[in-house]
């Protein structure tokens, strides 16, 4: 819904468009670096415990949002939100694993996704509803209604069991390593498209500085906030790639079209709106049929066919947009959505069931994680390739950028992978 808002909140404060983009950054990385964390607490305390930790941050840091006097104050709200969303979703996926037969975990994750996608999809539209009829403080606000109806249906759940506090471990050194890779990672597509050699070569050692760091801090101590042991599961490993792949494509899809569609053809807000509703529509619908695929014809056809779909609707947008496409877009963008809902499922089922249900907090984590990897990334991507004033040779880039990552997916896809059905390595 904050998408809708940020010309809003830019004129009440008056900050330029980079600072209110922050917003969504900050937020972005505030999420990628917590979601390991929360689903080690989860692994600690329970699932649910977190799940509901997490649904009073939500509210409280909501309230702190609607009511900031100043922008700085705002962009801190919006962050630590960031973090009370990073103990929701890892959360609730753990709960799903520990609560469901690894014969059914599919079909239930590919519920869970299409949930998922219709939050996405209704975000945009109930977010404008509400900025028209009573300005965008009320965007925060009716987070609260939302979250004591969620509170109040997790009531008759039974509580799965941790392993304790006493083993929930969260390593101040990892996490200010991953703060310092993501920030070099998110500063690094406005020092490139900036054409400051020495902001770029700044952004490139933050980055590479925190990447380092983290590894050799993870090797020093055998832990660290994401456990990088996971990745030694070549099934889990896939699945984390292709995570960020995927969401990359969709995220840099979704934030670069309707600029396209503005810009360089005076679509309104309507009209783009209905073109991208559509999109993640489609991926509500075929995100439990992504499930039933990979439960019955096994994970490897769900990551193929919904892989080999977003390459070709990645294809298929590059090819409108170069000439000139627009309501036409309505077809490959539709594909895309059921790109992602196919694959989704099999890619989480395959990392979630790689490791023990003791671990199901920790993978959910870091399969979440990986999400926002992707995001982060393409934010990046967006920055560096469009800058403030792209033309149409600038989306033909990002759009055939969507391309190449959306072959390296699929490549990824047609790679061995467990049998369905397998039971996870026991506790």
């Amino acid at each position: 819904m904050i998408a809708v808002a940020l010309p809003a909140v830019r004129d009440e404060f008056g900050v330029g468009i980079v600072a209110v983009s922050w917003l969504v950054t900050l937020y972005l990385v505030a999420v990628a670096v917590s979601q390991p964390v929360g689903g080690r607490l989860g692994d600690a305390i329970g699932s649910l415990a977190v799940l509901r930790l997490g649904l009073v941050g939500m509210a409280v840091f909501s309230v702190g949002a609607a009511v900031a006097p100043t922008f700085p104050l705002l962009v801190f709200a919006r962050s630590v939100q960031g973090v009370a969303a990073a103990l929701l979703i890892p959360s609730a996926t753990a709960f799903l694993r520990r609560s469901v037969a690894t014969g059914e975990l599919a079909s239930v994750l590919g519920m869970n996704g299409a949930m998922i996608s219709a939050g996405a999809a209704l975000g945009p539209v109930l977010g404008g509803l509400i900025l028209a009829l009573a300005g965008w403080r009320w965007l925060f606000l009716v987070n609260l209604p939302a979250a004591a109806v969620v509170w109040l249906m997790l009531r008759p759940l039974s509580p799965d069991q941790g392993k304790g506090l006493r083993t929930f471990r969260a390593d101040p050194v990892s996490l200010a390593a991953l703060v310092t890779a993501f920030t070099g990672l998110a500063l690094l597509g406005t020092a490139i498209r900036s054409g400051s050699e020495a902001f770029t070569w700044a952004a490139a050692a933050l980055f590479a500085l925190g990447v380092g760091w983290y590894a050799a801090a993870f090797r020093l101590a055998s832990r660290g906030i994401v456990d990088l042991d996971l990745f030694r599961s070549f099934a889990f490993a896939r699945a984390g790639a292709m995570t960020a792949l995927s969401n990359l494509v969709m995220y840099t899809t979704l934030v670069a079209l309707p600029v396209y569609l503005r810009d360089e053809h005076d679509l309104g807000t309507g009209q783009v709106g209905g073109l991208l509703f559509a999109m993640s529509a489609v991926n509500v619908l075929t995100a439990p049929l992504g499930g039933r695929m990979a439960n019955r014809f096994g994970i490897r056809t769900g990551l193929v066919s919904g892989s080999g779909l977003l390459l070709l609707s990645a294809a298929g947008v590059l090819a409108l947009v170069a000439s000139g496409g627009t309501y036409s877009l309505a077809a490959p963008l539709t594909m895309v959505g059921a790109g992602m809902g196919l694959s989704a499922a099999a890619q989480q089922t395959s990392g979630l069931t790689a490791w023990p249900l003791s671990r199901a907090g920790s993978a959910a984590g870091t399969l979440s994680f990986m999400r926002y990897v992707g995001s982060v990334a393409g934010a990046s991507l967006l920055a560096a390739v469009l800058g403030g004033a792209p033309g149409p040779s600038d989306y033909e880039v990002l759009l055939a950028a969507m391309v190449a990552v959306s072959g390296v997916n699929a490549l990824l896809a047609f790679l061995p992978s467990p049998r369905v059905g397998r039971s996870p390595a026991p506790d």
